[in-house]
């Protein structure tokens, strides 16, 4: 019997690695799903800005400290600088710190600072046509000149290739990758820039490029480093590259996610057990991703070396976010807070219906809970038509290496397994997943940053919104008094600044965007 159980176990373990299936990583989440038999966190209220945990960052013209927190802060964080390097930090028994302090505190935590992305996914339901529809057929319709081209190009590629935004004229602006890594050098060309100006007898610190980190999957590993090695000889980015002392963006700080079994259909109280009848077929498993939440164990390595190598903070965001980009005052209040992580989150629109959403759970935390697998849509939507503020998830956060790397090990045994039940062509089965966001609610005393849709969450799940934050005014009349109109012109609002702000471009002859010399980005 026991040589018999052997004999099967191997035969599985051979049949997932021939399917390209982590078998190791199924087998460590079948013995905690089955062994643990885990009470999922519950739903308890939606809290509000309260100005401790849950701060809005659009709207803060600056904190008040302590004499003691503020000379901790600068000890701690800025070695070299003292309070008389900053005049604009009104001292008494109390310091204050207005917003510009903020952020050029922010700036002066660069060096210290990485940016990641979750990469791993392909451009497969962003332009699927049904999936498309979702906004109504007749705007569909209108839209579809544009659509089938941009669909075409973006077929077959990883997400972060396809294009980030449209240009007026309607043709296919910059990658999403291209432009992260050139907000990632404009910022690094900020710092270096204060220090030139305002701290001339301060010796600058040498880091290059804020480095960029990222989770890709099997699918979409390989695309992506070629596009990295083919911007690192595109013209604009060696124009930047001078500038920054001719530093290269490294692509070392890369880790593939595994992919994962699904299982059989799940029933409460029952074992997990793989699925192997895709399609079908006998002795298929099917290959699945586990969600963007293993990227705690994934990244492990890579936010261990970039803990040892000095960096104290780690960006994490989705790439086809244009919003979530490199934020000095956030960088400033998350240390000066001592904040585990801090996470953005903004008021929730008519477009924001898949997702997560702030809550408070059953332990009385702060947690995220996605919207049907966390928490029920009709409480979600009872809530907002009373008239109360929703936070929704930008998935965007800031991290504290210093704690996150020494919690590590326990966030990746106690993320929560999220598991649904699918019916699809492959068949009827269930698949597990781990939710970035819902860390959150593993953290002692996170930091909740409110902030504005429009200038930091301009996510493209879907072709169409891409199409409608780019060109809103040419498909909804500015008069429009539809909620999901308005949104989509308020995005584009924001788009347009974004691009121009963060992303160093401009618009020429109201045709297209492009890159502006160096000698004009901010």
């Amino acid at each position: 019997m026991h040589l018999c159980s052997i004999i099967v176990y191997m035969d599985i373990d051979t049949l997932l690695t021939a399917h390209g299936i982590d078998a190791e990583a199924v087998h460590r989440i079948q013995k905690r799903f089955n062994t643990q038999k885990e009470r999922p966190r519950e739903f308890q209220s939606f809290p509000s800005i309260d100005g401790d945990q849950v701060i809005s960052a659009a709207d803060i013209e600056g904190i008040t400290l302590s004499r003691d927190e503020c000379r901790e802060f600068l000890d701690s964080y800025l070695p070299g600088f003292t309070e008389n390097d900053f005049p604009e930090l009104i001292q008494d028994d109390l310091c204050y710190a207005p917003r510009s302090l903020l952020e050029i505190w922010g700036m002066l935590l660069y060096p210290y600072t990485a940016f990641g992305i979750l990469n791993g996914g392909s451009a497969t339901s962003y332009i699927d046509t049904k999936k498309n529809q979702s906004y109504g057929e007749q705007l569909f319709a209108s839209v579809q000149p544009v659509f089938s081209p941009l669909s075409d190009l973006c077929s077959g590629k990883p997400k972060g290739s396809t294009p980030g935004f449209i240009n007026p004229d309607g043709t296919p602006g910059r990658s999403f990758m291209y432009l992260k890594v050139r907000s990632l050098m404009i910022e690094s060309l900020k710092y270096r820039r204060l220090m030139e100006k305002r701290f001339p007898d301060i010796t600058p610190i040498d880091f290059g490029i804020i480095p960029l980190f990222q989770m890709t999957s099997n699918a979409t590993h390989e695309p992506i480093l070629h596009e990295l090695a083919q911007m690192r000889q595109d013209t604009e980015y060696l124009k930047l590259s001078r500038e920054l002392g001719g530093a290269h963006l490294s692509d070392k700080y890369t880790a593939v996610q595994p992919m994962i079994a699904a299982f059989r259909t799940y029933l409460p109280g029952d074992d997990l057990k793989v699925f192997l009848e895709a399609g079908g077929a006998s002795q298929a498993p099917l290959p699945l991703p586990g969600g963007h939440g293993q990227n705690f164990s994934v990244l492990e390595p890579v936010y261990q070396t970039l803990h040892r190598e000095g960096k104290r903070f780690a960006f994490l965001g989705n790439i086809d976010n244009l919003g979530n980009t490199v934020n000095p005052l956030h960088l400033a209040l998350t240390a000066l807070k001592k904040a585990q992580g801090s996470f953005e989150f903004s008021f929730k629109t008519p477009v924001d219906v898949k997702g997560g959403v702030l809550v408070r759970n059953s332990e009385g935390k702060l947690d995220c809970m996605d919207i049907g697998p966390g928490i029920d849509e009709q409480q979600v939507e009872d809530h907002v038509k009373t008239g109360n503020e929703l936070l929704f998830n930008c998935a965007a956060g800031l991290f504290s290496l210093d704690t996150l790397v020494r919690d590590l090990e326990q966030i990746i045994e106690t993320l929560p397994l999220r598991i649904s039940n699918q019916h699809k062509d492959a068949g009827a089965y269930s698949q597990i997943e781990q939710i970035t966001w819902e860390v959150i609610g593993l953290l002692e005393k996170p930091l909740i940053i409110g902030v504005r849709k429009h200038e930091r969450f301009l996510a493209a799940k879907l072709l169409i919104e891409q199409i409608l934050t780019s060109l809103a005014p040419d498909y909804i009349d500015g008069e429009t008094k539809d909620t999901v109109g308005r949104s989509f012109l308020q995005l584009h609002t924001g788009l347009k600044h974004l691009l121009r702000k963060s992303y160093g471009l401009a618009l020429q002859d109201g045709s297209c965007w492009e890159e502006l010399p160096i000698d004009q980005l901010d």
